[in-house]
């Protein structure tokens, strides 16, 4: 996915072209995402999900169950940014919240 973003918009994408992308989880039926923040210059976006279906089947989990959705996320904003980033789901649904969030960060080890 994140290959295919860069063939099309180039390795410096205008956030626009970028959050249009992003809508592949909503077109899938996974969620509704909405990116809270995006910087490019940083590596670092954050984004809320709502009607996560991985996780609205959870009641009251003791951690975040995003893996998949979260998975993909961080799989293309590695490969859109050239590094490792860390993920984390500072919000679930799973856990009782009313939506998902995740923020991606560049690694440490990276």
């Amino acid at each position: 996915m994140g290959e295919g973003f860069k063939r099309q918009f180039g390795d410096n994408p205008h956030q626009e072209n970028l959050r249009e992308y992003l809508h592949l989880i909503r077109t899938s039926g996974w969620g509704w995402e909405t990116v809270k923040n995006l910087d490019i210059g940083t590596s670092t976006v954050t984004i809320e999900l709502a009607h996560n279906v991985e996780c609205l089947s959870y009641e009251k989990a003791a951690k975040p169950q995003s893996q998949f959705v979260m998975g993909i996320y961080s799989g293309f904003f590695s490969e859109l940014f050239g590094k490792r980033l860390e993920a984390e789901e500072v919000r679930c649904v799973a856990k009782g919240d009313n939506v998902c969030e995740f923020v991606f960060k560049p690694s440490k080890e990276a």
